[in-house]
């Protein structure tokens, strides 16, 4: 099944600044699922700093 086939229906809770810096990476007709996916695979847990 590609991208375009799934069935998509979930939210996140996020604050505004967090929706909006989000909103602020989307590119052309790119979406929110595909930019997430691509945060996801780019992110490294043991290399990110602890947030307090």
């Amino acid at each position: 099944m590609g991208d375009t086939e799934r069935k998509i229906d979930a939210r996140i809770a996020v604050s505004t600044e967090t929706r909006d810096q989000v909103r602020d990476q989307k590119r052309g007709g790119e979406t929110y699922d595909q930019l997430l996916q691509k945060v996801a695979d780019q992110f490294d847990p043991n290399e990110a700093p602890l947030q307090d």
